[in-house]
């Protein structure tokens, strides 16, 4: 199977960069590599995208009890994350969102991601006190950072459970539907690794084109067809070094993991592969000008910005 493959590929990289200190096991990561896998395989074919099976969320749990490093930094991570899937069988929190944004905010310090949320605002061009759409909020990294901006900021989600821990976000939407808001509302749209998801992706820019103001700003970043996972986290080791890199390695494992099961849903069919010419080309369908992109998240997505 493919998918044990590109792990085992960063395991052999990540001991390549540490081997004058081995602080971990090769055998023990490389085994939980494989059986955390596996068990989210198995959620993945056996839920269908919907509902996370119990025992799937107790195998992954007790792998990751099962993985002793011998760092206190690495220790803690791992034992906030078994904490944190304790908390969701507890509550019996079903949905593959519902669990993949209880981890989601651990991005925030990781530095390809900080600078693909720097990249798509930076085109926005924020003007104080203009009216901004986060589309696809989820946890509501994007609409902090426009805030910071100056912007006046709605967000929209369908995934209930992003908007609670988002807590700011105004309101619950489905960007599948016509868009709760008035002609020419916004003075730009972000819509940040969201659109992939869509029943119908052409469809929703159009919506976007719609509620923008004139020569208002539509920035949309997804994933690339053919992208690799693996290259956020080489760039982050490149920037920030081994130390701070291992101390992030169980969210890079968690995170990595539920990436490559939405890579299986576009492969599928499930989830939409884009190219830059593809993601152009919905963005001229729906009437935009002024386009450009650029590539950010280490390689992994594709930025464009179109003007209304």
């Amino acid at each position: 199977m493919v998918v044990p493959i590109i792990i085992n590929n960063s395991v052999k990289y990540l001991l390549s960069i540490n081997n004058r200190r081995s602080i971990f096991s090769h055998e023990k990561l490389n085994k939980l590599a494989n059986n955390t896998i596996n068990d989210l395989n198995y959620l993945y074919e056996s839920e269908d995208g919907k509902t996370i099976q119990t025992n799937s969320l107790d195998a992954i749990m007790d792998e990751l009890k099962s993985f002793k490093l011998l760092t206190n930094e690495l220790k803690e991570g791992m034992s906030n994350i078994c904490q944190d899937i304790e908390e969701m069988l507890r509550k019996k929190q079903t949905g593959f969102w519902g669990m993949y944004f209880r981890f989601y905010d651990a991005l925030n310090r990781v530095y390809p991601y900080t600078q693909l949320l720097n990249d798509g605002i930076s085109l926005l061009n924020i003007a104080s006190g203009g009216k901004y759409l986060d589309a696809g909020c989820g946890t509501g990294n994007s609409s902090v950072e426009m805030i910071k901006r100056g912007g006046d900021v709605v967000g929209i989600d369908y995934a209930k459970a992003g908007l609670d821990i988002a807590r700011k976000k105004i309101r619950f939407g489905d960007l599948n539907k016509p868009l709760p808001y008035d002609d020419n509302a916004f003075s730009g749209i972000f819509c940040n690794n969201v659109i992939y998801s869509l029943e119908q992706p052409q469809k929703t820019i159009d919506q976007f084109y719609r509620i923008l103001k004139q020569n208002g700003k539509l920035v949309v970043a997804t994933p690339l067809a053919g992208s690799s996972i693996f290259a956020i986290f080489i760039e982050h080791y490149k920037k920030k070094g081994a130390i701070n890199t291992l101390s992030l390695l169980p969210h890079f494992i968690i995170l990595g993991l539920f990436t490559i099961i939405i890579k299986i849903k576009r492969d599928k069919g499930i989830y939409h592969h884009f190219t830059r010419e593809s993601l152009i080309s919905i963005f001229r369908e729906a009437g935009f000008r002024e386009i450009h992109s650029k590539i950010s998240y280490a390689g992994h997505d594709i930025i464009v910005v179109g003007q209304k």
